[in-house]
């Protein structure tokens, strides 16, 4: 992360998401989660073991219009559980971070969106998911394997 650049955070839920101010007067926009029984995929390999988040970001002067495009990226922390990642290794699996595309879950990959974990020095307390994305709507994210 360029540490020199400005940046509109966000920080809940044990989410963090950073926007920089390079990029409109942009705010994020929480939107309604569901439930996991709601996603319902045609082909996933992916299975949600848990729902984080569903967020939007929004020009701060019109809340309607969601902003898609992001030059530089917008980046995004999340906190995953040590059960998440037991439950991986309990599928002989690696833990993985997702987003509904409106038909499927997509997994994040580190060739396209810089996607990695880093574990908590204290494992009771799981650790985070990095991702950096550049193209984005609405969609839900969600922790599985």
């Amino acid at each position: 992360m360029d540490k020199s650049m400005k940046y509109t955070k966000y920080t809940n839920e044990k989410v963090e998401i950073k926007v920089s101010k390079k990029i409109a007067k942009a705010k994020i926009k929480k939107f309604d989660l569901g439930k996991l029984k709601d996603y319902k995929p045609k082909q996933s390999k992916f299975k949600p073991h848990r729902l984080v988040i569903n967020f939007g970001v929004v020009d701060e002067d019109d809340p309607e219009n969601i902003l898609k495009e992001f030059d530089p990226p917008i980046e995004v922390k999340i906190h995953y559980r040590a059960k998440d990642l037991k439950k991986a290794q309990k599928e002989e699996k690696p833990l993985r971070l997702a987003y509904w595309n409106g038909d499927d879950w997509e997994y994040f990959t580190e060739e396209k969106h810089d996607f990695r974990l880093e574990a908590d020095p204290d494992e009771k307390k799981g650790g985070f998911g990095y991702v950096k994305i550049t193209k984005w709507g609405d969609p839900p994210l969600g922790w599985g394997v």
